[in-house]
């Protein structure tokens, strides 16, 4: 009598990434390992991520590490504004030069940029860049001019505008937390309930505020221990809930950069894993890659920094040279993305075409687009970059019957793929190393490419992908047909 043939198919891999959990009790849908691979729009499917390019050809700050970045609406048009070396640069372009500000260095060259755009609340007014790193500067996108000192404006190092006033905190005063008049972000006088105002923020803890950042109709304001929230108008409604009245009496964040907002909520990197905070409550989602984050040096985390990729809809926790990243979509993890540079901040922008992407400071000077292209680290002119390798490991194949030996018969890859691609299955039984197997290009679109992987045979086997070429493979599924070693 035949041997019984079992196919297993998998042709559904929106569970993402689980570090958290032995590869064995994964569901068909997980991946135990996704290196340099993203779940694409088609769900289901995975593909490599794309490349990176650099945003201009010389370094800024003398090649000293980007310490802020922001795009904002100047008068002239959508302005990307990077700082390096206490340094401020600008530019409209998408891959030409940064224009230098003179005169020279005007901020600190080691702390992290804070941005808030905001304009006074007169007729015609302009919107203006507010700048603050332990002092407060106003950028029209041509020319800086220093705010605080003046009109009890603080030395501030934190601030964001929120509900017509901008707030700050002083870089002498960790805990406190100061606003301007109603629509005018450089009065900070007291007075009348639309006028400025101070207040003590968290005592309890005795931790110092870390970030101003605005979630609904809330200023959130987390410490390294617990995050606050501050609501209302004028100093009749103003109020501030803190410790258990608070979003979290003990829940924190890593560092100044390890939040940020999307639409409606906001994604933090804590000590406990990563949090989605809303204006009502903190809800952990690294669960499932919580073993991952738990291997990082605890020495990088506070230069941690969190971006949105809105054109994406993608949070990226990037912590030095790797991002870990979170589809809202489908609410599934997938990386690290493996980067030759160490990342420094974050920032979305938006192309001359209008299309929205993420982009990066980094250590030596560059700003990089993080979602273009198929090499990494590739010259502004578009010359250069190298290739990079994507792992996807599936979780095992155990065709239902664990502890039965299995005969490996064919194996199917559904792909979408192009004349230079180098995409290769491996395949492990057991306790095995991997044996690669090149999956041969058919035809452009998605096609099911054969492969011969008959020389296999165990009760566990282990299924990977793996691409090294300059090419990006999308793969839809994978149909893996085995013979039983028993007789019915």
């Amino acid at each position: 009598m035949a041997k019984e043939l079992m196919p297993e198919h998998r042709f559904d891999l929106s569970g993402g990434l689980n570090t958290s959990v032995s590869p064995d009790r994964l569901g068909p849908t997980e991946l135990v390992q996704a290196t340099n691979a993203r779940l694409t729009a088609s769900f289901g499917a995975f593909a490599k991520r794309t490349g990176t390019r650099r945003m201009h050809t010389t370094a800024v700050g003398s090649g000293n590490p980007v310490r802020g970045l922001v795009q904002w609406g100047a008068a002239a048009g959508k302005q990307l504004v990077a700082i390096s070396n206490g340094r401020l640069y600008h530019k409209t372009t998408d891959f030409g030069e940064f224009t230098e500000v003179v005169p020279g260095t005007l901020f600190s060259t080691t702390v992290p940029k804070m941005f808030a755009p905001m304009r006074s609340a007169v007729a015609g007014a302009p919107l203006r860049l507010y700048i603050a790193d332990g002092v407060v500067q106003r950028f029209d996108g041509a020319a800086i001019t220093r705010i605080d000192g003046v009109n009890s404006v603080p030395n501030a190092d934190l601030l964001a505008a929120y509900h017509t006033r901008m707030f700050y905190r002083d870089a002498d005063l960790l805990k406190h937390v100061f606003w301007s008049k109603v629509g005018d972000p450089e009065v900070v006088t007291t007075g009348g309930p639309t006028d400025g105002g101070n207040a003590l923020v968290d005592t309890l803890t005795g931790e110092e505020i870390l970030r101003l950042l605005v979630v609904g109709s809330s200023l959130l304001i987390p410490t390294g221990d617990s995050i606050a929230a501050f609501r209302g108008y004028s100093s009749d409604d103003i109020q501030i809930a803190q410790d258990t009245e608070g979003v979290s009496p003990s829940l924190g964040i890593v560092g100044k950069l390890a939040i940020e907002g999307t639409d409606k909520l906001a994604f933090a990197l804590t000590d406990r894993g990563v949090y989605a905070i809303s204006e009502g409550g903190a809800q952990k989602v690294s669960t499932k890659i919580n073993t991952s984050l738990n291997a990082l040096d605890r020495t990088l985390l506070p230069n941690t920094c969190v971006g949105y990729h809105r054109g994406r809809q993608e949070v990226w926790v990037a912590v030095d040279t790797q991002v870990y990243v979170y589809s809202l979509e489908l609410q599934a993890w997938y990386g690290p993305f493996t980067y030759p540079f160490t990342i420094r901040c974050l920032a979305r922008y938006e192309d001359a075409t209008g299309d929205e992407w993420i982009v990066a400071g980094c250590t030596d000077g560059f700003v990089r687009h993080l979602d273009t292209g198929a090499l990494d680290d590739v010259l502004a002119s578009g010359s250069g970059g190298s290739a990079y390798t994507m792992t996807v490991e599936l979780a095992p194949f155990l065709f239902g019957m664990p502890g039965v030996i299995k005969f490996l018969d064919l194996a199917a890859v559904q792909a979408d793929l192009t004349a230079s691609s180098a995409l290769k299955l491996g395949i492990a039984t057991d306790g095995g190393g991997f044996t690669d197997y090149n999956v041969t290009f058919i035809a452009t679109g998605s096609q099911s490419h054969p492969v011969d992987v008959a020389d296999k045979q165990g009760k566990r086997v282990r299924v990977r992908f793996t691409d090294a070429s300059s090419d990006i493979p999308i793969v839809g599924g994978l149909t893996l047909e085995a013979f039983n070693s028993t007789r019915r």
